[in-house]
């Protein structure tokens, strides 16, 4: 008799660590896919809370476009009107954004103009802003070194240009690099 209970508790024991072994290889497995998950998820959250941050917002002051960028507080392409943004505060942005001079030079200012408008969206992370009309692109503001491995979202929408009383339909793409 003794045997016969050594061998039931010998095959519940094996039976118990194979269960055991099991569901731990299956959390292990689904961990990976769930955090991996859930960054994309963060990826996504902030290219869209940036999207809405330029599109629908003034910025602060209202008339940034103004002044120097020191003294900028938020940044907002945003004319008052629901996807309408202002020519002005594109302008403001590209001329911030420009890697060269109108002559050709290159920008000095440049970087410090890269990592201030990061800061004044909230973001540690690179930005890629890009928008265009029929005419040409009005807006190309892109990291110094931009990389291909590294994991990014990308969102379009379509806006409204508000260049004086003309209004032009374009293409306004947000892409975040982590």
């Amino acid at each position: 008799m003794k045997g016969v209970v050594n061998i039931e508790f010998i095959l519940s024991v094996v039976v118990f660590l194979g269960t055991l072994s099991f569901i731990t290889l299956t959390i292990g497995k689904d961990s990976v896919f769930l955090r991996e998950s859930s960054f994309y998820d963060s990826l996504k959250s902030n290219t869209i809370q940036t999207s809405n941050l330029l599109v629908f917002d003034r910025g602060f002051p209202e008339t940034w476009e103004t002044v120097p960028i020191t003294a900028i507080r938020r940044l907002g392409l945003s004319s008052g009107e629901k996807y309408v943004l202002s020519i002005q505060k594109i302008n403001k942005l590209h001329e911030f954004c420009r890697k060269t001079n109108p002559d050709g030079t290159p920008n000095i200012f440049y970087k410090t103009n890269y990592e201030k408008i990061k800061e004044l969206l909230s973001l540690k992370v690179e930005v890629n802003l890009t928008l265009a009309t029929q005419d040409g692109t009005l807006l190309d503001c892109t990291p110094a070194i931009e990389t291909l491995s590294r994991p990014k979202f990308s969102i379009g929408r379509i806006v409204t240009v508000l260049d004086g009383v003309e209004k032009k339909i374009a293409n306004f793409n947000i892409t975040i690099i982590d």
